[in-house]
C-alpha cells in the first residue's frame, strides 16, 4: 500500500503547514471510510490503510483523501482499490463529496505531483496560471499544439461529441506511447465533468486518456484525426490539454512536472 511513500509525504507536508494534521484528519478519514463501506458488496469485508498511510490535505476548507482499501467484489474475492476523495466540513459534520477508484499508474502519479508540489511550496514557488503554462508548455519535448472539439453529427457512426488534441514531437526522440490530459466547458465557460461514450468509471473535470502505439518521430505531429468520444450528455465547446507522460521506443519514461499546475489552474474552474 505505498507505506514508505505516503509517510514520508505526509511528514513532509506536515511540516510545510499543507495538510491538515491532528484530530480533523481522523474524523475526515472516518467519513471517507463510511462512505466507501456503504458502497461495498460486504461491509464486514473492508479494510483500510492506517491513517499514517493515508493523504489528507486541506485545500481553502476542502479535504482531499488519497488512500487504499481492499474489499470483496460482487464475486467474493478481495481486491485492493486505490481511491481520492473530496470531503466537505459542515456544521461539525464532514460530507464526502465524490469518490474516485483508481489504479496503480494513477495513485502513484496523485503521490509524484503531491510530493512535488509540496517541494514547490517548501522553496516558495507557486502554482503557474494557465497563460504562464502556456509558455512553458512549448519549450517541452512533447505537447499539445491545439485542441478541437467535433460534433457528433459531423461524425460517422457516433454517439457522442468527440474532443481532441494535436501533440508536437519537439524532441529527438522516438515517442511510442503518450498520456493527455483534457479539462473542457460549457457555452457559459462552467467546467464539465468528462466521461467517456464507453466508460465505466465516473466523470471527472481532468480526463486523462491513453495514446497508444503513436510511433511519433522527431517533428511529427499527432492527434489530427483522432480523438476521445465522450458520453452523449457531454457537451463541451472550449478546451484545453496537457501531455500528462510519455514513453519512448527504448522504454525510457517522462512525467510531466507541470501537471499538478494544469489541474490546479482548471480543475472545477471556470475558463
Amino acid at each position: 500500500m505505498k507505506k514508505n511513500i505516503s509517510i514520508v509525504l505526509i511528514m513532509m507536508i506536515c511540516m510545510l503547514s499543507f495538510v491538515a494534521c491532528g484530530g480533523q484528519n481522523t474524523k475526515v478519514y472516518n467519513a471517507v471510510k463510511e462512505e466507501i463501506k456503504g458502497n461495498l458488496k460486504d461491509e464486514k469485508s473492508a479494510k483500510f490503510a492506517s491513517i499514517n498511510d493515508v493523504l489528507i490535505i486541506d485545500e481553502n476548507g476542502t479535504y482531499y483523501v488519497l488512500g487504499s482499501v481492499e474489499g470483496k467484489n460482487s464475486f467474493g474475492v478481495m481486491v485492493s482499490n486505490y481511491y481520492e476523495a473530496y470531503v466537505t466540513p459542515n456544521d461539525g459534520k464532514y460530507t464526502v463529496d465524490e469518490v474516485n477508484y483508481l489504479d496503480d499508474s494513477q495513485y502513484e502519479s496523485l503521490y509524484e505531483m503531491y510530493s512535488s508540489k509540496a517541494e514547490r511550496i517548501k522553496n516558495g514557488e507557486s502554482m503557474l496560471s494557465n497563460e504562464e503554462l502556456e509558455q512553458e508548455l512549448k519549450n517541452q519535448d512533447l505537447y499539445v499544439t491545439s485542441t478541437s472539439i467535433t460534433k457528433k453529427e459531423d461524425l460517422y457512426l457516433a454517439s457522442g461529441d468527440m474532443i481532441s488534441a494535436v501533440i508536437k514531437n519537439n524532441s529527438n526522440l522516438n515517442i511510442s506511447e503518450a498520456v493527455i490530459a483534457f479539462a473542457a466547458w460549457d457555452s457559459n465557460n462552467l467546467p464539465l465533468k468528462l466521461k467517456g461514450s464507453v466508460d465505466i468509471n465516473d466523470a471527472t473535470y481532468i480526463k486523462e486518456v491513453n495514446y497508444s502505439n503513436i510511433n511519433m518521430t522527431p517533428g511529427s505531429t499527432y492527434g489530427e484525426d483522432s480523438g476521445f468520444e465522450l458520453d452523449s450528455d457531454i457537451h463541451p465547446t472550449k478546451a484545453r490539454a496537457i501531455v500528462v507522460s510519455y514513453e519512448t521506443t527504448d522504454g525510457t519514461k517522462w512525467t510531466n512536472p507541470y501537471y499538478l499546475d494544469f489541474i490546479e489552474a482548471n480543475k472545477g474552474k471556470e475558463y
